[in-house]
């Protein structure tokens, strides 16, 4: 049950700090993002 919680809380839940949505939902939108990131 604390797995389920778990995975839940850090993948599901939505962050404010990522525009209120979800880590799994923006990690998607960056791995199929055009988006070159500088060095």
């Amino acid at each position: 049950m604390a797995w389920v919680w778990m995975c839940d809380y850090n993948e599901e839940r939505s962050r404010k700090s990522l525009g209120n949505i979800p880590p799994a939902e923006y990690r998607r939108k960056l791995e199929t993002s055009s988006y070159v990131l500088s060095r």
